[in-house]
């Protein structure tokens, strides 16, 4: 698979080009479809996850752990137990201040 590589000689051997030596030319010919530039390892690496759909799996799971503790007795104890540790929290903060 050698995409993106000159056709001929000539137009592997024009002026300007990047990597246009006579060592690739022929690693290129002695190899030939093995080798893949490294751009196009490197494109087909690259991360496709967009942050919005990282985001919606976020909120998916969240409202799924919440939907299963409010149809669950385990539910109620742990909002209990949130309730009393915020409790907690909020003494702890006003013990600083006074």
């Amino acid at each position: 698979m050698t995409v993106g590589l000159s056709a001929s000689m000539a137009e592997f051997l024009d002026r300007g080009r990047s990597g246009s030596n006579a060592s690739t030319f022929l690693t290129r010919l002695q190899l030939g479809g093995r080798v893949v530039d490294s751009r196009v390892i490197a494109g087909l690496y690259r991360s496709r996850i967009s942050f919005g759909a990282v985001l919606l799996m976020i909120v998916a799971a969240v409202v799924a752990v919440v939907a299963a503790l409010l149809v669950s007795d385990a539910g109620d104890a742990l909002v209990a137990w949130l309730a009393q540790s915020w409790l907690g929290v909020l003494e702890q903060i006003r013990g600083w201040f006074v």
